[in-house]
């Protein structure tokens, strides 16, 4: 069976989208095909490119270029990143941090540079001379935003993730030079025009381009 054509579609994704995007698109995707039998799986890269390889995943959504080992990878999107700062922090002028104004010495919250957007990061800051504090190192955004709260430090996260939660004394700030990355869809072939997933595939790009989502 062609993918995406039967009553039943299996997605995969990084709980990065696994919020606001994954409901969006499973509710427009549903109201369309109501028979449908959505299965959905949070995992990394690495899990939804296996769970694919074994046809037990249709469709999976990652952050940035990962090895596919010869699945399909189609652009969904684009999302950037942003700090979350600790209210008053020095670090900020007119309601914007410039990596290249940061202290060499900044403690920050890290993500680990394992994962696409973690690199991202990293590479950024070592472009500006800024070291990491390797005495709490994330491998999860989940945890960013509560570490760089408790701590009283800057981080910085998707801008997904710093929207999810609602933390007292810190506030997001958009990042100079602008900081992106890309979202892309794997799956086992292309996905063809009118079929269930394509719609699906649809509806996570437009769930992406909503800045109200």
């Amino acid at each position: 069976m062609a993918l995406g054509m039967g009553k039943q579609l299996s997605i995969a994704t990084v709980s990065l989208y696994g919020r606001e995007h994954l409901a969006y698109a499973s509710e427009r995707v549903l109201a369309r095909f109501p028979d449908l039998n959505l299965k959905i799986t949070i995992g990394l890269a690495e899990q939804q490119v296996a769970l694919i390889h074994e046809g037990r995943v249709d469709l999976g959504f990652v952050s940035g270029t990962v090895d596919t080992q010869n699945l399909h990878s189609t652009n969904v999107g684009r999302g950037r990143l942003v700090a979350l700062v600790p209210e008053g922090s020095s670090h900020v002028e007119d309601n914007l941090l410039e990596l290249a104004k940061l202290d060499p010495g900044t403690s920050m919250i890290n993500m680990s540079p394992r994962g696409a957007i973690g690199h991202i990061v990293n590479e950024a800051l070592a472009r500006h001379g800024i070291a990491s504090d390797e005495r709490i190192v994330s491998h999860s955004l989940d945890v960013l935003p509560f570490l760089a709260k408790q701590f009283n430090r800057l981080t910085i996260v998707d801008i997904f993730t710093a929207r999810s939660v609602v933390l007292s004394g810190m506030r997001i700030v958009p990042i100079r030079p602008a900081l992106t990355f890309e979202v892309n869809m794997l799956s086992s072939a292309p996905v063809r025009n009118g079929t269930v997933a394509w719609h699906f595939f649809r509806a996570m790009k437009q769930a992406l381009q909503n800045e109200e989502v």
